[in-house]
């Protein structure tokens, strides 16, 4: 079976079978062949940038794993090192792939992944040393110590990378060849894998300075270098022969990129002679120095440069005795002298315990000091070391690494991925924090979360200085769910003016400021509600306010009915403050309302509230209606609790009228009744329970005050509890969902998300596409992707704009292409996309062409897992 499938990739299957079965036991082979069948059904279907199947990758690396002699479970997890990519593999779930490969394989996977999303990181010198890298990245102890051999999968990975890096546009040639030779090279270096260090750094050189690579190249030949060393090393073999010390002699070549570092180190061109290094392999540690001795006997040595890395080896493992002799007058030959498991550690390193090197002489790592009990420790894009509570969230992260990151986040994304801000993080997490242009602000609701001192007292900081309102609201809301658990019906005027007694007992000098304690989590909410009952059972609660007044400086005034429009429930309600201070409740629908302002948001307290039924009549007006409709209703002996007439405009009219509890049958004979009635139009009952849902009335009377288009800019106006609900979504979105904004027609949906998109999230950390889905109604799928394109390219600055695709050239691989733009686009590099589709249900009126409409979706979808 696996032979069928591998047909297309025969040669790389051989070579892996070829390599695998000198060192690796037939039971773990098999096994091995079970991993190359889940490499090949994961990664069916897609391509490499250079238009062959990613398989031919994942097999290349377990290659290059086998060739160092790597254990089974090593190879497994090369080869199924990308799965976790979801534009290249079909992303499996890990649990079942745990139970056939074991824990170690999918942790290496995991691990791996996360050492290819740490974006950008310090910039670092390659000409230091190993421990100056250790001191720039900190990270790079955590990651050693806790899993070195992810490294070397991933050194492997970058290996086999080089061989196709032409296929990238040159930008991204140079982007992978930087962070190559500044993270992974210092790596290799640290493992011990010099081989592979001086592979990675010529590549990587090659790529970023390709003229001086050929020019070094040039002035240091190969042939010239190698007919200089001729006759040095016949002569060290004719004196070790001549002293009976076995050893093989050989020369080494510096490479490229070492030689340009001493080029600019000394500047100056280098001796011919100081580009390469002899090599001398002996038996065993006695003879080392056995043939040191004869060296100097031949040749003297130049004076302090000697090294003894036998006797105190370096961090990464490296063992052997340097030294510096002058073969003739004015030239000078550096010789290493190293016995044959030194030879194995100086070229593999680490990877030198797989040729069966004792783990003595393997390279060793600085301890890894594990974060205290009770913390974390999680790492910045920058590879810098953060040291949280345990339970902390990319929110206490953000407000560890600055105040203002704190209050300006938006989102997070951890190891890459978006995760939701009431994330637990883990030690070893990269975060890296996702904020908008303007100061959103902190949400009360983060205090419900976090973990950490300083975020909470920043939190409560920016909102008691800058939010008040919306700490009070908080803690109204904290409060009103106390009462509830507590089974404490209380309407809210009659706490609201009991609150201020308590306030004052517990030291506040107004409930405001009480309220605005509960909300930022200062003020613990049951010894308020205990206080509130307390007075309750006293009786020294005031009489319940009928409504309920949005605004807390005006929400302990006395409150009235209106006589000019006699309110009832539930019909929607306006207050207005007047010059005695006592809140009038009129309809919404008063004409009166016209002249009073300002109004006050008021809704009716569904606790003191008893509902009747409500019965509205739509009508035309002409004399008598009124005494018609009354006679009707007073007939009946009901007890008629209100009874409101309006004249319209255009001759319409409108009749409100509330009744006592009746039976259902007599209800339908009233309104049965009244539809009777000349020039009745629509009789509508309506039987409220205890729902707070009330029916709310616009008066024709009211002009509308906002413009039928969207609107940008200064002309947005309002709508911050909206603006700031949305931005609170997409702060809580899970990987794997999207944000919905649903409302009917005309509403300023669209305002909102241009608003969304130009001043609250157009910042470095996002890139948004905003796209109208009416201009592409019943258009193509493939015009569809190009639009996406064209509005990803329309956040470049005017100075760097492209040009979207041509139709006719996308059309050839509509999905491909657009995979490709997102993966190479350097618009999204480090950046978050978001997507605003205004009017997305017309995505079901696009024409499939070239693409189904469900294969974007599903693409969509594995964007955002």
């Amino acid at each position: 079976m696996i032979v069928n499938q591998l047909i297309s990739h025969l040669r790389s299957f051989q070579s892996l079978q070829r390599q695998v079965q000198y060192y690796m036991p037939v039971d773990e082979q098999e096994l091995m062949w079970r991993g190359v069948e889940t490499a090949v059904s994961i990664h069916d279907g897609y391509f490499r940038k250079n238009n062959k199947p990613y398989i031919d990758h994942a097999l290349s690396v377990a290659n290059i794993l086998a060739s160092w002699r790597a254990p089974c479970h090593i190879v497994i997890a090369g080869l199924l090192h990308d799965i976790l990519k979801s534009n290249y593999a079909n992303v499996p779930n890990l649990d079942h792939l745990e139970t056939i490969f074991g824990r170690e394989v999918i942790r290496l996977i995991q691990d791996i992944s996360r050492l290819g999303r740490f974006g950008q990181l310090l910039a670092v010198d390659s000409s230091n040393s190993a421990d100056d890298v250790m001191q720039q990245l900190p990270w790079v102890a955590m990651v050693l110590q806790q899993s070195p051999f992810a490294v070397v999968i991933k050194l492997a990975d970058k290996l086999h990378n080089f061989q196709s890096l032409s296929s990238l546009s040159e930008e991204r040639q140079i982007e992978y060849a930087t962070s190559t030779l500044r993270i992974f090279v210092p790596f290799a270096e640290r493992l011990g894998m010099r081989r592979v260090k001086r592979q990675l750094a010529d590549s990587a050189f090659r790529v970023l300075e390709p003229d001086v690579y050929n020019q070094i190249l040039d002035r240091y030949p190969h042939e010239a270098r190698e007919a200089l060393i001729a006759p040095i090393l016949g002569e060290i073999e004719t004196r070790l022969e001549e002293n009976n010390i076995p050893a093989q002699v050989t020369f080494v070549p510096n490479s490229v990129y070492d030689i340009q570092l001493a080029e600019t180190k000394q500047g100056k061109q280098l001796p011919l002679c100081e580009t390469m290094s002899t090599i001398i392999a002996v038996n065993n540690m006695l003879d080392c120095y056995k043939a040191l001795g004869v060296i100097h006997q031949l040749w003297s040595p130049q004076p302090n440069k000697f090294l003894d890395y036998i006797s105190a080896p370096k961090p990464n493992g490296y063992r052997a005795l340097h030294t510096r002799v002058r073969p003739k007058p004015g030239s000078c030959q550096i010789v290493a002298i190293r016995d044959q498991n030194m030879m194995l550690v100086a070229d593999y390193g680490l990877t030198a315990g797989w040729h069966g090197v004792p783990d003595a002489m393997l390279p060793h790592f600085e301890a890894w000091q594990e974060p205290p009990p009770g913390k974390v420790t999680v790492l910045t894009p920058d590879g810098e070391l953060k040291l949280l509570a345990d339970g902390a969230t990319p929110v206490d992260f953000a407000y560890v690494v600055h105040v203002g990151v704190g209050h300006q986040c938006m989102g997070a994304l951890v190891n890459g991925r978006q995760a939701a801000l009431d994330y637990p993080l883990k030690t070893g997490d990269v975060v890296h924090i996702l904020t908008g242009r303007t100061s959103v602000g902190p949400s009360p609701d983060w205090l419900q979360f976090v973990k950490t001192s300083k975020a909470r007292q920043e939190i409560r900081r920016w909102l008691k200085v800058q939010k008040p309102k919306d700490a009070a609201d908080k803690g109204w809301t904290i409060l009103d769910a106390q009462l509830q658990r507590n089974k404490l019906s209380l309407p809210f005027g009659v706490v609201s003016e009991s609150l201020t007694a308590v306030a004052e007992a517990l030291g506040y000098k107004q409930h405001d400021d009480l309220l605005v304690a509960i909300g930022l989590q200062q003020r613990d909410p049951d010894e308020v509600v205990d206080l509130l009952k307390h007075k309750h059972e006293k009786g020294t609660l005031f009489a319940a306010s009928q409504a309920i007044v949005a605004s807390l400086s005006n929400s302990n005034l006395r409150q009235k009915l209106a006589r000019c429009c006699r309110p009832v429930p539930p019909y929607a309600i306006c207050g207005y403050v007047t010059k005695q201070n006592v809140v009038t409740i009129h309809r919404a629908s008063c004409a009166r309302l016209r002249h009073l302002q300002p109004l006050l948001h008021v809704e009716w307290n569904d606790v003191s509230v008893q509902y009747r039924t409500e019965i509205d009549v739509e009508c035309i007006d002409r004399a008598g209606l009124v005494r018609d409709v009354s006679e009707i209703v007073s007939a009946t002996g009901v007890n008629m609790t209100s009874f409101h007439a309006d004249r319209l405009e255009g001759g319409a009219s409108y009749i409100h009228i509330s009744l006592g509890d009746m039976p259902r049958t007599q209800r339908e004979r009233i309104v049965e009744k009244l539809r009777q009635v000349l020039n009745v139009q629509k009789v509508i009952l309506r039987a409220p329970g205890t729902s707070n849902q009330p029916q709310q009335r616009m008066s024709p009377k009211l002009g509308n005050p906002y413009t039928l288009r969207p609107v940008t800019g200064d002309a947005f106006f309002g709508r911050i509890n909206e603006l700031r609900e949305l931005i609170n979504h997409l702060r809580n979105v899970n990987p794997g969902e999207a944000v919905l904004l649903w409302g009917p027609r005309r509403i300023g949906k669209t305002s909102i998300l241009l608003q969304l998109q130009q001043n609250v999230m157009n910042s470095d950390d996002f890139v948004l596409g905003f796209l109208d889905m009416q201009r592409l109604s019943g258009r193509s799928t493939t015009m569809f992707l190009r639009e996406i394109i064209r509005t990803i390219l329309d956040a470049n600055p005017p100075d760097k704009k492209i040009q979207p695709p041509n139709l006719r050239r996308m059309k050839r691989d509509p999905l491909g292409y657009f995979r490709s733009f997102l993966d190479n686009s350097p618009i999204l590099q480090n950046k978050h996309l978001v997507l605003i589709l205004d009017e997305f249900q017309l995505l079901s009126t696009l024409t499939e062409d070239h693409v189904g409409l469900a294969d974007i979706i599903r693409f969509f979808r594995s964007l955002i897992q």
